[in-house]
């Protein structure tokens, strides 16, 4: 184990999707190896981790557990890991990252319910009002940080997403994969209510977690100070129904505890032929760039 940042150009944000078995052995390939594993490592948003160094096609691929919250002796909240585990992709010198995560289903394009074993390739989020928006240091931030504010528009590389949308569809596993729809991102450690979700799909949310939006923010906001974008996608799979008062998952006991047995491998394929095309074919024309917002470092006045 090292604490040391390694060098790498892609990411990938394990999320829950992906915690019922090992990532990356799950697929059973040999040309897919752990070169090295990391503890918990150090960054100003406190520990996140454990992360490992993996080789994909040649190419070095930094990964993080379970969305970085889950070290050895207790669970950091998703909107601390977030930032915490930006700042060590920005210091590997990350420019693409993958996420995954489980969801409860509200509703496809259609308005029918988003059935369990589907994936949504999600091109935006809307955040619960209950939820805390930031995680600055109780320190404050330094006055030459730029970055206070940034721009949310098109949150998902829409590149990425393409990528994420097409290696998906090859698993045989997923019962319909969605180019598309809003992440709602509630509060972390509950679920949510009936009239809140009723709500949610007033509003057209898609499907419901507590994680990836968070992600989405803070790699926008650790490369919004003058740097390079740092391009991120996420696939999700519904593992259960959003709360409607009935049926959750599945008349069987066990059918949650399976279903994070099964999806990991699935989910797995998806994410590393997603990797594969990047590492392959590149992007192009995507938006991430556009949204740097300047002039507010000049604010306030000394005398306003």
């Amino acid at each position: 184990m090292t604490n040391q940042i390694p060098e790498a150009r892609i990411g990938s944000i394990g999320g829950s999707n992906r915690w019922g078995q090992p990532f990356p052995g799950v697929l059973g390939r040999d040309d897919i190896r752990v070169i090295e594993r990391y503890s918990a490592i150090d960054t100003p948003f406190g520990q996140v981790g454990p992360f490992k160094l993996i080789e994909v096609c040649g190419e070095s691929v930094l990964h993080v557990r379970m969305h970085g919250m889950y070290l050895e002796d207790r669970v950091v909240p998703p909107w601390v890991a977030a930032k915490g585990v930006a700042w060590v992709f920005q210091q590997a010198g990350a420019r693409y990252v993958f996420g995954d995560g489980s969801v409860g289903g509200i509703q496809d394009f259609q308005g029918n319910p988003l059935e369990p074993w589907s994936a949504v390739v999600m091109s935006d989020y809307k955040r619960s009002g209950m939820l805390i928006p930031n995680s600055i240091p109780p320190a404050g931030i330094s006055r030459t940080n730029k970055a206070f504010y940034h721009r949310m528009a098109a949150p998902f590389c829409s590149c990425l997403r393409q990528k994420l949308v097409e290696a998906a569809r090859q698993q045989p596993e997923f019962r319909v994969v969605q180019d598309g729809g809003i992440y709602l991102c509630t509060g972390w450690g509950e679920f949510e209510s009936v009239f809140e979700i009723d709500k949610a799909r007033e509003e057209g949310c898609t499907i419901v977690g507590q994680t990836i939006a968070y992600e989405a923010i803070a790699l926008r906001e650790i490369a919004a100070d003058g740097g390079e974008p740092i391009h991120f996608a996420a696939m999700c799979v519904v593992s259960n129904n959003a709360e409607n008062g009935g049926v959750w998952i599945g008349d069987s006991p066990d059918a949650m505890r399976k279903f994070y047995e099964q999806c990991p491998l699935p989910t797995s394929r998806a994410v590393i032929g997603a990797i594969d095309s990047l590492i392959r074919e590149g992007i192009d024309g995507c938006l991430c760039g556009n949204f740097a917002i300047t002039g507010f470092g000049i604010f306030p006045h000394e005398d306003a």
